[in-house]
């Protein structure tokens, strides 16, 4: 098992590989937007490694670390959403066979949804009305 935990004054994400004897390795931090508050993992784009999605409450993005499979990632790659993204939830949610992304947005009292399109890259936020703070559960 492995730990991966948002550093909200940092702005990074920190990852600790774990290992067979319940001890865990050195933390390896990575950048991300301003205030990360919810990360997810997912095969993002289909290499078998597992990505990192990470949601930033005071910027308008989501960011995207793509896994290398040794426990080590790539640099963020930004997507756009809108303020206050906070959690996020991923699944097939048009059954195409590939991952999309739901972000909820606190204040904003909507939902976004970033579809995955044939070349692995997300398309732009659609937004759904959802109240006043909204968060995702799956």
């Amino acid at each position: 098992m492995d730990i991966v935990v948002t550093l909200y004054d940092s702005q990074t994400v920190s990852v600790c590989l774990g290992y067979r004897n319940s001890s865990f390795g050195k933390q390896v931090t990575y950048g991300v937007g301003t205030v990360p508050v919810y990360v997810e993992t997912a095969d993002m784009n289909n290499d078998t490694h597992l990505d990192l999605v990470v949601s930033c409450w005071y910027v308008d993005h989501i960011y995207i670390l793509f896994g290398y499979g040794d426990g080590s990632f790539d640099n963020a790659v930004s997507y756009s959403t809108n303020l206050f993204s906070f959690t996020v939830t991923i699944g097939d949610f048009n059954h195409d066979k590939r991952l999309d992304i739901i972000v909820s947005n606190t204040y904003a009292n909507f939902t976004g949804i970033l579809l995955q399109n044939n070349r692995g890259s997300l398309k732009n936020q659609l937004t759904y009305a959802s109240g006043g703070s909204s968060k995702l559960r799956s």
